[in-house]
Protein backbone atom coordinates (compact mmCIF):
# COMPACT_ATOMS: atom_id res chain seq x y z
CA UNK A 1 0.00 0.00 0.00
CA UNK A 2 2.76 2.48 0.89
CA UNK A 3 4.54 1.57 -2.33
CA UNK A 4 1.38 2.39 -4.27
CA UNK A 5 1.07 5.75 -2.53
CA UNK A 6 4.73 6.44 -3.24
CA UNK A 7 4.14 5.67 -6.91
CA UNK A 8 1.51 8.44 -6.90
CA UNK A 9 4.20 10.97 -5.92
CA UNK A 10 3.12 11.13 -2.28
CA UNK A 11 5.83 11.69 0.31
CA UNK A 12 5.30 8.44 2.22
CA UNK A 13 8.05 6.42 3.92
CA UNK A 14 9.01 3.53 1.63
CA UNK A 15 10.22 0.06 2.67
CA UNK A 16 13.85 -0.88 2.07
CA UNK A 17 14.96 -4.21 0.60
CA UNK A 18 16.96 -6.46 2.92
CA UNK A 19 20.27 -8.09 1.96
CA UNK A 20 18.16 -11.09 0.95
CA UNK A 21 16.17 -8.86 -1.40
CA UNK A 22 13.03 -9.11 0.73
CA UNK A 23 10.80 -6.31 1.94
CA UNK A 24 9.89 -8.32 5.04
CA UNK A 25 12.16 -10.73 6.88
CA UNK A 26 10.54 -13.53 8.89
CA UNK A 27 12.48 -15.08 11.76
CA UNK A 28 11.14 -18.07 13.67
CA UNK A 29 12.48 -18.37 17.22
CA UNK A 30 11.66 -20.48 20.31
CA UNK A 31 9.66 -17.56 21.74
CA UNK A 32 7.68 -16.80 18.62
CA UNK A 33 7.79 -15.63 15.03
CA UNK A 34 9.15 -12.15 14.35
CA UNK A 35 8.66 -9.94 11.30
CA UNK A 36 11.12 -7.17 10.48
CA UNK A 37 10.88 -4.33 7.99
CA UNK A 38 12.94 -1.18 7.56
CA UNK A 39 11.65 2.09 6.10
CA UNK A 40 13.50 5.00 4.57
CA UNK A 41 14.11 7.96 6.85
CA UNK A 42 11.99 11.04 6.18
CA UNK A 43 13.33 14.58 6.15
CA UNK A 44 11.88 17.19 8.47
CA UNK A 45 10.76 17.28 12.08
CA UNK A 46 7.83 16.40 14.27
CA UNK A 47 5.76 19.37 15.45
CA UNK A 48 3.49 19.72 18.45
CA UNK A 49 -0.05 20.89 17.87
CA UNK A 50 0.57 24.13 19.77
CA UNK A 51 3.50 25.23 17.62
CA UNK A 52 1.83 24.72 14.23
CA UNK A 53 0.98 27.73 12.10
CA UNK A 54 -2.02 28.09 9.81
CA UNK A 55 -0.13 27.07 6.68
CA UNK A 56 1.13 23.88 8.33
CA UNK A 57 -2.37 23.00 9.55
CA UNK A 58 -3.62 23.44 6.00
CA UNK A 59 -0.99 21.15 4.42
CA UNK A 60 -1.54 18.56 7.17
CA UNK A 61 -5.21 18.36 6.19
CA UNK A 62 -4.32 18.54 2.51
CA UNK A 63 -1.97 15.55 2.86
CA UNK A 64 -4.64 13.42 4.54
CA UNK A 65 -7.12 14.37 1.82
CA UNK A 66 -4.59 13.44 -0.87
CA UNK A 67 -3.96 10.06 0.78
CA UNK A 68 -7.71 9.38 0.90
CA UNK A 69 -8.20 10.45 -2.69
CA UNK A 70 -5.50 8.03 -3.84
CA UNK A 71 -6.77 5.18 -1.68
CA UNK A 72 -10.23 5.58 -3.21
CA UNK A 73 -8.66 4.71 -6.56
CA UNK A 74 -6.25 1.96 -5.52
CA UNK A 75 -6.25 -0.87 -8.12
CA UNK A 76 -8.16 -3.99 -7.05
CA UNK A 77 -5.05 -6.16 -7.31
CA UNK A 78 -3.32 -3.91 -4.78
CA UNK A 79 -6.19 -3.79 -2.31
CA UNK A 80 -5.02 -5.36 0.92
CA UNK A 81 -6.75 -7.43 3.56
CA UNK A 82 -7.05 -5.09 6.51
CA UNK A 83 -9.36 -5.12 9.54
CA UNK A 84 -12.52 -3.02 9.53
CA UNK A 85 -14.50 -1.20 12.18
CA UNK A 86 -16.59 -4.36 12.53
CA UNK A 87 -13.47 -6.42 13.23
CA UNK A 88 -12.39 -3.87 15.83
CA UNK A 89 -15.74 -4.05 17.61
CA UNK A 90 -15.61 -7.85 17.55
CA UNK A 91 -12.22 -7.66 19.26
CA UNK A 92 -13.64 -5.26 21.83
CA UNK A 93 -16.42 -7.76 22.55
CA UNK A 94 -13.83 -10.53 22.91
CA UNK A 95 -11.50 -8.55 25.17
CA UNK A 96 -13.98 -6.84 27.50
CA UNK A 97 -14.41 -8.69 30.81
CA UNK A 98 -18.02 -9.10 32.05
CA UNK A 99 -17.50 -6.69 34.95
CA UNK A 100 -16.92 -3.74 32.57
CA UNK A 101 -20.64 -3.01 32.51
CA UNK A 102 -20.48 0.60 31.28
CA UNK A 103 -18.06 -0.37 28.49
CA UNK A 104 -20.39 -3.21 27.45
CA UNK A 105 -23.28 -0.73 27.23
CA UNK A 106 -21.06 1.58 25.19
CA UNK A 107 -20.20 -1.30 22.84
CA UNK A 108 -23.88 -2.03 22.29
CA UNK A 109 -24.68 1.62 21.59
CA UNK A 110 -21.69 2.19 19.29
CA UNK A 111 -22.38 -1.02 17.34
CA UNK A 112 -25.98 0.05 16.73
CA UNK A 113 -24.88 3.56 15.75
CA UNK A 114 -22.14 2.43 13.34
CA UNK A 115 -24.35 -0.14 11.62
CA UNK A 116 -26.75 2.57 10.47
CA UNK A 117 -24.07 4.83 8.94
CA UNK A 118 -24.07 5.10 5.12
CA UNK A 119 -21.23 3.44 3.22
CA UNK A 120 -20.23 4.69 -0.24
CA UNK A 121 -17.08 4.73 -2.33
CA UNK A 122 -16.68 8.41 -1.50
CA UNK A 123 -17.04 8.21 2.28
CA UNK A 124 -15.61 4.78 3.19
CA UNK A 125 -12.40 2.89 2.48
CA UNK A 126 -8.88 2.28 3.78
CA UNK A 127 -7.77 4.97 6.24
CA UNK A 128 -4.43 5.64 7.88
CA UNK A 129 -6.10 5.47 11.33
CA UNK A 130 -3.28 7.23 13.19
CA UNK A 131 -2.47 10.38 11.21
CA UNK A 132 -1.49 12.29 14.34
CA UNK A 133 1.48 14.62 14.38
CA UNK A 134 3.87 11.92 15.60
CA UNK A 135 3.32 10.16 12.27
CA UNK A 136 4.01 13.11 9.99
CA UNK A 137 7.13 15.18 9.48
CA UNK A 138 7.33 18.79 8.39
CA UNK A 139 10.08 20.42 6.39
CA UNK A 140 8.93 24.03 6.69
CA UNK A 141 5.60 23.77 4.82
CA UNK A 142 6.09 20.43 3.07
CA UNK A 143 4.90 17.27 4.77
CA UNK A 144 5.60 13.54 4.65
CA UNK A 145 3.85 10.60 6.32
CA UNK A 146 4.80 7.32 7.96
CA UNK A 147 3.45 4.46 10.08
CA UNK A 148 0.56 2.92 8.17
CA UNK A 149 0.61 -0.12 10.47
CA UNK A 150 -2.94 0.43 11.75
CA UNK A 151 -4.59 1.22 8.41
CA UNK A 152 -8.11 -0.21 8.31
CA UNK A 153 -11.48 0.01 6.56
CA UNK A 154 -13.42 2.87 8.14
CA UNK A 155 -15.21 6.02 7.17
CA UNK A 156 -12.80 8.71 5.98
CA UNK A 157 -14.28 11.13 8.50
CA UNK A 158 -13.01 8.85 11.26
CA UNK A 159 -9.44 9.44 10.03
CA UNK A 160 -9.99 13.19 10.29
CA UNK A 161 -11.36 12.96 13.81
CA UNK A 162 -8.59 10.62 14.95
CA UNK A 163 -5.86 12.79 13.42
CA UNK A 164 -7.07 15.83 15.34
CA UNK A 165 -7.18 14.30 18.82
CA UNK A 166 -4.61 16.81 20.08
CA UNK A 167 -7.12 19.58 19.34
CA UNK A 168 -9.36 18.30 22.14
CA UNK A 169 -13.08 17.74 21.67
CA UNK A 170 -13.77 17.75 17.93
CA UNK A 171 -15.68 20.88 16.93
CA UNK A 172 -15.84 22.12 13.35
CA UNK A 173 -15.89 25.69 14.66
CA UNK A 174 -12.45 25.38 16.26
CA UNK A 175 -10.13 27.62 14.16
CA UNK A 176 -7.33 25.03 13.85
CA UNK A 177 -9.79 22.31 12.83
CA UNK A 178 -11.41 24.65 10.30
CA UNK A 179 -8.02 25.27 8.70
CA UNK A 180 -7.21 21.54 8.64
CA UNK A 181 -10.60 20.84 7.03
CA UNK A 182 -10.01 23.53 4.41
CA UNK A 183 -6.80 21.77 3.42
CA UNK A 184 -8.53 18.40 3.37
CA UNK A 185 -11.35 19.61 1.14
CA UNK A 186 -8.83 21.07 -1.31
CA UNK A 187 -7.70 17.49 -2.07
CA UNK A 188 -10.80 15.31 -1.91
CA UNK A 189 -14.53 15.10 -1.25
CA UNK A 190 -15.78 15.50 2.32
CA UNK A 191 -19.09 14.04 3.46
CA UNK A 192 -20.31 17.03 5.49
CA UNK A 193 -23.32 15.14 6.87
CA UNK A 194 -21.10 12.34 8.14
CA UNK A 195 -18.85 14.92 9.78
CA UNK A 196 -21.78 15.68 12.08
CA UNK A 197 -21.23 12.19 13.52
CA UNK A 198 -17.79 13.17 14.85
CA UNK A 199 -18.81 12.48 18.46
CA UNK A 200 -19.69 8.91 17.54
CA UNK A 201 -16.31 8.37 15.91
CA UNK A 202 -14.60 9.78 19.01
CA UNK A 203 -16.53 7.34 21.19
CA UNK A 204 -15.73 4.46 18.85
CA UNK A 205 -12.04 5.28 19.09
CA UNK A 206 -12.20 5.55 22.89
CA UNK A 207 -13.88 2.16 23.14
CA UNK A 208 -11.37 0.39 20.89
CA UNK A 209 -8.46 2.08 22.69
CA UNK A 210 -9.90 1.10 26.07
CA UNK A 211 -10.13 -2.58 25.10
CA UNK A 212 -6.61 -2.58 23.65
CA UNK A 213 -5.22 -0.98 26.79
CA UNK A 214 -6.99 -3.48 29.05
CA UNK A 215 -5.36 -6.25 27.07
CA UNK A 216 -1.95 -4.54 27.30
CA UNK A 217 -1.93 -4.27 31.10
CA UNK A 218 -3.42 -7.64 31.95
CA UNK A 219 -0.49 -8.57 34.18
CA UNK A 220 0.72 -7.43 37.57
CA UNK A 221 3.94 -5.48 37.57
CA UNK A 222 6.25 -6.23 40.46
CA UNK A 223 9.12 -4.23 41.88
CA UNK A 224 11.43 -6.40 39.81
CA UNK A 225 10.18 -4.75 36.62
CA UNK A 226 12.29 -1.91 35.12
CA UNK A 227 11.31 1.54 36.32
CA UNK A 228 10.25 2.72 32.87
CA UNK A 229 7.84 -0.21 32.62
CA UNK A 230 6.29 0.63 35.98
CA UNK A 231 5.83 4.25 34.87
CA UNK A 232 4.32 3.17 31.55
CA UNK A 233 1.92 0.86 33.34
CA UNK A 234 0.77 3.69 35.64
CA UNK A 235 0.15 5.96 32.64
CA UNK A 236 -1.83 3.29 30.83
CA UNK A 237 -3.92 2.55 33.91
CA UNK A 238 -4.68 6.26 34.19
CA UNK A 239 -5.90 6.30 30.58
CA UNK A 240 -8.02 3.23 31.22
CA UNK A 241 -9.65 4.88 34.22
CA UNK A 242 -10.39 8.03 32.21
CA UNK A 243 -12.05 6.00 29.46
CA UNK A 244 -14.00 3.98 32.03
CA UNK A 245 -15.26 7.17 33.67
CA UNK A 246 -16.41 8.54 30.28
CA UNK A 247 -18.40 5.36 29.60
CA UNK A 248 -20.05 5.60 33.00
CA UNK A 249 -21.00 9.21 32.33
CA UNK A 250 -22.42 8.28 28.92
CA UNK A 251 -24.71 5.67 30.48
CA UNK A 252 -25.91 7.21 33.74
Amino acid sequence: MVQYLGSQALAVAQPVLSKNNNLVEVVITPIGTFYAVVFEALDGEHLSFEEMNEEQLFVWGEMLGTIHENLKNVPNDLAIKRPSWKDDLEKVKEWLPPNEIAAMKELEMISEWANQLPITKENFGIIHYDFELDNVRFNEITISALDFDDCAYYWYVADIVYALRDAGKFRVTTPAIKTFMKGYKSSTFLDEELLEEANGFERLHHLVSFARLLRSVDKDYSKEEPGYQMDLSKNLVSLINNYRLSFEQNHK
